[in-house]
């Protein structure tokens, strides 16, 4: 697995300060709660049909199990747009979310009409966050939904917040689904809890394990022995360790 975390990486956006990441982090947040190119790579897509309440990955449509666990890679983060018309995207920009000098504005979209409004159909904000799974395989999860994008808006700001704070900054997260009622009909959105967090020198040492799991990357065995020796006046948990997973 060593390696696969950091392709997920912008080239020069490692090389961002906490602060300025936290920054970028929550001017998307911002943007993507406000409701208001790519494909490719070595890696495989993630969808969620909100009308289903499912998630499908890769070229399978294999499932996802709530107790998957996948690593969140921040520097991955991205947005853009997409064109839905006749029910399939017939056009889509997208660009990092450190990066917007590929940016596409609103005016500049090409007009693909004329557009089924009812439908749903037209130009919509994208937004997407990278993952690493359990068995070492890269995803892309995008989504263009409103929901959608206040979950990754929600996840962005946690991240920002982290840090901010000079905390562990890699959330392990799992995938759920939770039912709404809108307009009176009844459909999905995706859940994204964060079941610890964890430093990036804790994924690198996980990921160039020959052996581990994530339960192992949670419960700190992958942390550099100098921060486990804690001391013992401490009494509050470390924030990186893993949150207890509701039965």
């Amino acid at each position: 697995m060593a390696g696969a975390l950091a392709k997920f990486a912008q080239s020069g956006a490692l090389q961002m300060s906490d602060a300025d990441a936290a920054a970028a982090l929550r001017r998307s947040a911002d943007t993507s709660s406000s409701g208001g190119g790519g494909g490719g790579g070595d890696f495989e897509f993630l969808s969620f049909s909100g009308k289903k309440g499912t998630y499908s990955l890769g070229r399978d449509k294999a499932g996802v199990s709530a107790d998957d666990l996948f690593v969140v890679e921040p520097f991955a983060a991205v947005e853009g747009w997409t064109c839905w018309k006749g029910g399939r995207p017939v056009a889509k920009h997208e660009w990092s979310a450190y990066d917007l000098s590929g940016a596409v504005r609103p005016a500049d979209l090409q007009d693909h009409g004329p557009y089924n409004e009812n439908a749903g159909e037209g130009w919509k904000p994208l937004r997407g966050i990278g993952l690493l799974s359990e068995d070492g395989k890269m995803v892309k999860f995008t989504l263009n939904s409103v929901s959608g994008l206040n979950v990754f808006a929600d996840l962005n700001t946690e991240i920002a917040d982290q840090l901010a704070a000079g905390d562990p900054s890699i959330p392990v997260v799992c995938l759920s689904v939770e039912e709404f009622t809108a307009q009176g009909q009844v459909n999905s959105k995706p859940v994204i809890s964060v079941q610890g967090w964890v430093t990036r020198d804790e994924v690198s040492a996980y990921m160039a394990a020959e052996v581990g799991s994530m339960d192992d990357l949670l419960e700190g065995k992958y942390a550099p022995a100098d921060q486990l020796e804690a001391p013992e006046e401490e009494s509050e948990a470390p924030k990186k360790r893993r949150r207890h997973r509701a039965a």
